[in-house]
């Protein structure tokens, strides 16, 4: 790669990436992602199942289901893929097992926003379930269950259309070998996968179709 062992001729401070900050941030993203989801959310999970008699069961089931969302955004997002901003650059740079595995750009893609829209709905039914505690059976503003239904439907839609969003505008720029040249980018092609969707300011398909 062109000029890939040139620091100095890095642009946009990614000299400083190569020498510090991306390891730095890859080896926080993995210790960080094993503590959370076998420690952080597994506790709480433990007492919500086992040890919450005095809480609301609508609450405690939407606890439960937002910590094992949140394990599976954390292996997903910082083990799985181990994402890193390229900015200025509109893209990604992604190190970990699920960005080796020859997939292609768009079920990477799908499968990492997905990771990420799941934490939604959980704690969506837990405002729902707290507004409902607080609101009598006379008053206005309480929730009939196909309203509650049709909100739930609501989000899940527009969830979801997040994630189909990303997988077919998340398509690689026509010009995508040529930049991967410009030594920014040329040091992290070498060592993991650029989900890259155009030069800075510029993107192909990813902003408008």
């Amino acid at each position: 790669m062109i000029g890939s062992s040139n620091a100095s001729e890095l642009r946009y401070g990614f000299d400083l990436d190569r020498k510090y900050f991306l390891d730095i941030g890859m080896n926080v993203q993995i210790v960080m992602s094993l503590f959370n989801t076998f420690v952080f959310h597994p506790f709480p999970l433990f007492i919500l199942i086992n040890k919450s008699p005095t809480m609301n069961k609508g609450i405690r089931r939407g606890y439960i289901a937002m910590h094992a969302t949140f394990i599976v955004y954390e292996m997903v997002f910082f083990f799985s893929a181990q994402i890193y901003a390229i900015l200025p650059y509109l893209g990604l740079y992604c190190e970990g097992p699920l960005c080796r595995m020859g997939l292609p750009t768009s079920v990477v893609l799908g499968i990492i926003s997905f990771s990420i829209v799941i934490l939604q709905p959980p704690f969506a039914y837990i405002i729902i379930s707290m507004h409902q505690m607080v609101m009598t059976e006379r008053s206005p503003f309480k929730l009939s269950k196909r309203v509650k239904i049709e909100m739930a439907t609501a989000q899940i839609v527009l969830m979801s259309l997040n994630v189909i969003g990303f997988v077919v505008f998340g398509r690689e720029p026509d010009d995508k070998d040529a930049l991967l040249e410009r030594p920014e980018l040329a040091f992290l092609a070498e060592r993991g996968r650029i989900l890259l969707f155009g030069s800075a300011g510029n993107p192909q398909y990813f902003s408008y179709g």
